[in-house]
């Protein structure tokens, strides 16, 4: 009986000090997980043919003739290693990343974009742009993830692309895993 009182003193107290904690926790207990919470009426969920990625290309101003440029581009994971597959990502899910090699080339601006290559995608692109100070042969790694989504609309196949301010680009195809 004794230890009953105590645990409903130190729950009084915590609830007289912090209100809102209470509260949030009580919440949190009756809400479901949010883990595919999201909604998404069914889309077509159809990948994209080669001329249709030829015209996304045209459109988001990205050369489609495969020309051999000093810069490469990867999707790494949270080793550093070099992979074609990713996860959905969640909050406290492993990081991946995006890298762009200079190969030598002085550029001043480096744009990063993520593209799906399928229809019915609610997340049409990721747009990362960094501008340095001076022009600068650094190679540049920054997190990025796809998120979870209901019906499994951000799964399928996606490109990369890395360029910088001299037109020099990088394409680099992964798939996104539920």
């Amino acid at each position: 009986m004794r230890l009953n009182t105590k645990f409903f003193i130190v729950v009084f107290f915590l609830s007289a000090l912090c209100p809102s904690l209470m509260l949030s926790q009580a919440r949190k207990a009756q809400q479901p997980s949010t883990r595919f919470t999201n909604t998404a009426s069914p889309r077509p969920h159809r990948n994209l043919d080669a001329a249709e990625i030829d015209d996304l290309l045209r459109r988001l101003q990205v050369d489609i003739a495969e020309s051999p440029t000093g810069v490469q581009c990867a999707v790494l994971n949270n080793n550093g290693q070099r992979v074609t597959s990713i996860p959905t990502t969640e909050i406290g899910d492993p990081s991946f990343f995006l890298k762009y090699a200079s190969g030598g080339v002085f550029a001043q601006q480096v744009t990063f974009m993520t593209v799906p290559l399928f229809e019915g995608s609610p997340l049409t692109k990721q747009v990362q742009v960094f501008d340095l100070p001076n022009p600068d042969d650094t190679d540049i790694t920054t997190p990025f993830g796809v998120p979870v989504w209901a019906l499994d609309a951000t799964t399928g196949p996606w490109l990369l692309i890395v360029k910088n301010d001299l037109g020099d680009i990088a394409r680099c195809r992964f798939t996104v895993v539920a």
